[in-house]
């Protein structure tokens, strides 16, 4: 997990949350850095037609900050890395890709391999590799990113957890609610583009209904989005989120479409 900073023009406008995924394109291998469609474009995913900054300022680049692979974290030794990535070509046209069904899926990933040959990098679904783990309403899982922007040691993620809070194996057919996964957790803003895993210290239960033994299995199973807009006195304190099933991302990778391009509405 990495902090992402957004910039417009050699300034901070927002931060958030990403994420390295190994992939393979062309039949080579990828590294790519995942977020939100929200947090590239800068604009609402629910309607683009709204800027996420109160000026109305998109991001141009994305600044993230990770640890150097020759660190020692267990000697003390450690070397903090930043990297620039502009997310627009010269023409406007978007270096970054998004779902076929654009901002309804509120995922959205870049390709980082070439520019971070220094950075000690953990795919997130090589890590965490437990992918039969039985995922159904009631499961723990645990977000891991930045809220507030919040860094506690060596700009390692903070684990807030939660609960799968709605039926996260079905879609509903012309319905948007069927695409995103309900939490029960208390996030915050800076959080968007975080994955969201199960873990389990001893074993688990797999989707065959067997008892696997596994120390720390951990499973990723998708991209922490935002909270829902409610309505009313206290929507605040229903204290929802909601995420993307991880599958999209290689639906992203399969698809290659560009981002729309810097100020056009998707």
């Amino acid at each position: 997990m990495v902090p992402i900073e957004l910039i417009f023009r050699s300034t901070i406008i927002g931060q958030a949350t990403g994420f390295f995924y190994l992939t393979e394109l062309d039949g080579r291998p990828q590294i790519a850095l995942v977020t939100n469609w929200h947090v590239l474009s800068g604009r609402n995913a629910d309607n683009p037609c709204l800027t996420l900054h109160k000026k109305g300022a998109t991001p141009d680049s994305i600044r993230i900050t990770t640890i150097a692979k020759s660190s020692d974290l267990t000697r003390g030794q450690m070397t903090v890395l930043h990297y620039d990535f502009p997310m627009y070509e010269d023409d406007g046209r978007a270096r970054w890709l998004q779902h076929p069904l654009k901002n309804d899926i509120d995922i959205a990933l870049a390709f980082v391999n070439d520019n971070v040959s220094g950075a000690k990098i953990e795919p997130v679904n090589v890590v965490a590799d437990a992918y039969d783990m039985k995922i159904e309403v009631g499961n723990d899982v645990y977000i891991l990113g930045y809220p507030l922007g919040y860094r506690h040691f060596a700009h390692t993620p903070i684990w807030k957890r939660g609960t799968i809070a709605s039926e996260p194996n079905y879609d509903i057919e012309g319905s948007d609610a069927g695409k995103r996964v309900l939490i029960d957790a208390t996030t915050r803003s800076a959080m968007s583009g975080s994955p969201v895993i199960m873990r389990q210290k001893t074993h688990y239960l797999s989707a065959e209904g067997s008892i696997v033994q596994k120390a720390n299995a951990t499973r990723f199973i998708g991209v922490y989005a935002q909270r829902p807009k409610l309505k009313g006195e206290g929507s605040e304190s229903a204290e929802l989120g909601y995420f993307f099933r991880s599958g999209h991302i290689d639906e992203i990778i399969k698809a290659v479409e560009r981002g729309p391009n810097h100020g056009e509405l998707p």
